[in-house]
């Protein structure tokens, strides 16, 4: 999940670290301009605004960030007993206002409560066949057992996985893995799904499940419940395509 950050203040600065060590993609913006920005180049999940913005008032950057991505979930972060500011976020548009000081734990889960309403999955686990991807904990299981993804291998698939049916472009998923930081070349999607299926096969699981739309880029679906697993074997240009993303990263 990747979350913009408006970091104003030193309260939403640390925060910031603090998301990234949960786990969370984060892209960082100094200014309202920056935020906007920033949400118009590069798709977001959630954008955490700080009450005190330095060139526009928060609930101005809200309704303009409200009006321009109605999709995104927002949320503002203000001082202990500042009720008017979080008041006038929520009737800006913002889904919700917290004080600062609130554990990135806690803001995490509500990042993942108020996103999961946004994509109306109201579980916080996806089930996609036999295999369970745990949006609280933050971990793909097959059965009981776990599959040890690495931070990005995680993003990707939780990109994927929200989205099901939908093929999503190596633009877009590169996007969302690195923002509008300096990225690798875009072999190394291929490599992510080559060392994501073969962790899924390794556990049990099916690692047919992510399909390769030639072309189009990628997309995850679930299986029907009596279809047998769809076998996987990466092609010929698919696993050279991996061995030289495995070289340059």
């Amino acid at each position: 999940m990747r979350v913009l950050i408006l970091e104003t203040t030193f309260a939403t600065m640390s925060l910031a670290v603090d998301l990234a060590r949960q786990g969370l993609l984060v892209t960082r913006a100094d200014d309202a301009e920056d935020a906007l920005a920033f949400a118009d180049n590069a798709t977001q999940d959630v954008a955490i605004i700080d009450a005190d913005v330095p060139d526009t008032p928060a609930a101005t950057l809200i309704r303009r960030l409200r009006s321009h991505h109605p999709d995104l979930a927002i949320i503002l972060t203000a001082p202990r007993g500042d009720l008017g500011a979080r008041l006038a976020a929520l009737a800006a548009g913002a889904d919700d206002a917290v004080s600062h000081g609130v554990p990135a734990a806690e803001i995490t889960a509500r990042i993942e409560a108020i996103v999961r309403r946004y994509r109306g999955t109201p579980q916080s686990d996806l089930r996609l066949g036999n295999l369970t991807l745990d949006l609280a904990a933050r971990q793909l299981r097959v059965g009981t057992t776990d599959v040890p993804l690495a931070r990005l291998e995680f993003a990707l698939f939780e990109f994927l996985a929200r989205r099901p049916g939908q093929v999503l472009s190596r633009d877009a998923i590169m996007d969302h893995l690195y923002g509008l930081d300096d990225s690798p070349d875009q072999r190394i999607i291929t490599a992510y799904i080559c060392h994501i299926r073969s962790k899924i096969e390794a556990a049990g699981g099916d690692a047919g499940i992510i399909r390769n739309h030639w072309g189009r880029g990628y997309s995850v679906a679930a299986p029907a419940r009596n279809d047998a697993p769809l076998p996987w074997v990466a092609t010929a240009p698919e696993a050279a395509e991996a061995a030289i993303a495995r070289l340059a990263a």
